[in-house]
C-alpha cells in the first residue's frame, strides 16, 4: 500500500487536487470526469496539498486533543484514503 500511495498524487479527497506533471491512475480521472468533476476549474481554482494539510491541522480536524470522540473519518477507498491523508500531512 506504501508504495502505490507513493507513487501516485492525491486526485481526491473530498476535494479534487491535480497536476498535470504527477503521476496519477488515468481510470480514476476518467471516472472523476464521467461523474462531472471539472479538473481544469480544480487545478485553477483549488488548494494546494500543503495547505490543505495546514488547514486540517489548523483547525483539530486531524486529531481533536480537546475531544476524541468528535471525529469520526469515513472513507471509500479504506486504508488507501488514510495513506494518503499521513502522506500530505506529513509532506513525504
Amino acid at each position: 500500500m506504501k508504495s502505490n500511495v507513493d507513487a501516485l498524487q492525491i486526485i481526491q479527497l473530498s476535494l479534487s487536487l491535480l497536476d498535470a506533471q504527477d503521476c496519477y491512475a488515468s481510470d480514476s480521472i476518467e471516472l472523476l470526469k464521467r461523474q462531472g468533476i471539472n479538473l481544469e476549474k480544480n487545478k485553477e481554482k483549488g488548494i494546494d496539498s500543503k495547505d490543505f494539510a495546514k488547514k486540517l491541522w489548523d483547525y483539530d480536524l486531524v486529531f481533536n486533543c480537546y475531544d476524541l470522540k468528535s471525529i469520526t473519518w469515513i472513507t471509500f477507498h479504506g486504508a488507501y484514503d488514510f495513506g494518503i491523508m499521513l502522506k500530505i500531512l506529513t509532506q513525504s
